[in-house]
């Protein structure tokens, strides 16, 4: 049985980017949230992300400051991720991310007004994570991971003749690592729950112009998910994000850098056809605890889109492979399910007998499609599919296999 939520989930592991206690930094912004693309085997989804961010309060430890030298900053960024489940257990992910603009203005009265702007590619980032079902009764995954990000885009941009500030810059200029351990538990048909934690260690930057080393990031996340209909679901994630202070080419900490801030993160997620979602989000920091005076973020609104792509196992035949018989002989079994998890689970089962050659489930039509030579035991087939959770024409799935599911393939009403 494959892991709940994993429409959902991801999204987690790889989701959790550059993140920083301060409003802005170099390279992408943290991406919390679902990317809905976990995939299950043979499964590509394909996720486009959007984010803007807004940011003018500065904070000196948990308390407002009246400290003022950037005016506000800004940013437009989108990322593209491509994650491909290899097997039921193992998912490899890819994104890149890149800033349409980001920017600093400042105001010193009125006639000093002027801002810094950047653009370009970020970073990217190369992520693997191992999904271990410890229970199906229960519904509880463990998911560990590790992600390495690439700064592939342009570090110590200019603004003209000016060098733009590290926290301006689109790539983050250094070599990170990640490893990550969730744990999802489903608590009911429309219930499931998410406990998600990271550490990222960063390389030292060393460049002509910048010899600087961000702190240690810890994110420790707890996510619950509600399916209020059908294809509706609403989130809710609850961050608490700490990082270590930087420091410069001395090896000397810097001290308006780092700190704590607890994120507030409610979301909504629709499956607008079974391989299409989308999912709005609206970050909110509602605790902070800066080292030094640092300008820190308000607010941050995110939007993806996710398409997944299904491949079939045999889609490619090496040139010793034989070719399907053409001439099979077909039975068509009306089976209950969702989504392309469903689908999968269904193939699965019935090409495990004897004399079945091929087995296709549409998920629209709810009709199973079996080739054959030499008639299977048919039989068999809708009991055994039963057993996996489905009700089918001749049988009905046991309450105790029915809720073994996936949250997100519960088809009974």
């Amino acid at each position: 049985m494959k892991l709940p939520i994993i429409v959902f989930a991801i999204i987690f592991l790889c989701a959790v980017n550059n993140a920083t206690s301060q409003c802005c930094a170099a390279g992408n912004p943290s991406v919390t949230g679902f990317h809905s693309g976990v995939c299950n085997e043979n499964v590509l989804a394909v996720s486009l992300f959007y984010q803007y961010s807004f940011s003018d309060k500065y904070y000196k430890e948990n308390q407002k400051s009246d400290f003022r030298y950037i005016d506000n900053s800004y940013y437009d960024f989108t990322s593209l991720m491509l994650n491909y489940g290899i097997t039921e257990h193992i998912n490899i992910s890819a994104d890149v991310g890149f800033f349409f603009d980001k920017t600093q203005y400042f105001d010193f009265g009125q006639d000093a007004k002027f801002d810094r702007k950047a653009q370009g590619i970020g970073d990217a980032a190369i992520s693997l994570q191992y999904f271990l079902n410890v229970s199906d009764v229960n519904s509880f995954s463990i998911i560990p991971g590790f992600k390495t990000t690439l700064p592939v885009g342009q570090f110590d941009q200019k603004d003209g003749a000016v060098i733009l500030p590290i926290d301006i810059q689109p790539s983050s200029g250094s070599f990170k690592y990640e490893l990550g351990l969730s744990f999802i538990k489903g608590i009911t048909d429309n219930l499931s729950v998410i406990s998600a934690n990271t550490f990222e260690i960063s390389q030292r930057i060393e460049t002509e112009r910048t010899n600087y080393k961000y702190g240690n990031l810890y994110n420790s996340s707890l996510i619950g998910i509600y399916k209020l209909i059908q294809d509706l679901s609403v989130i809710m994630q609850v961050r608490a994000q700490y990082r270590d202070k930087s420091s410069d080419r001395d090896m000397k900490l810097i001290a308006s850098t780092g700190g704590f801030v607890l994120f507030v993160v409610p979301q909504l997620s629709y499956n607008i056809l079974h391989d299409l979602s989308i999912n709005i989000q609206y970050e909110l920091p509602v605790l902070k605890n800066m080292n030094g005076i640092q300008l820190t973020n308000n607010y941050a609104f995110g939007l993806r889109i996710n398409k997944n792509f299904t491949f079939e196992q045999n889609f490619l035949l090496s040139s010793d492979e034989e070719i399907p018989n053409q001439n099979l002989n077909f039975k068509e079994i009306k089976v209950s399910g969702l989504c392309d998890m469903c689908k999968d689970r269904i193939e699965k089962v019935a090409k495990e007998f004897e004399n079945v050659q091929s087995a296709d489930w549409n998920v629209e039509t709810k009709i199973l499609k079996i080739g054959y030579e030499k008639e299977p035991d048919f039989d068999a087939i809708k009991k055994a599919i039963a057993k996996a959770g489905h009700d089918n024409e001749t049988y009905t799935a046991k309450d105790e296999d029915y809720n073994r599911l996936n949250s997100c393939c519960k088809y009974r009403k």
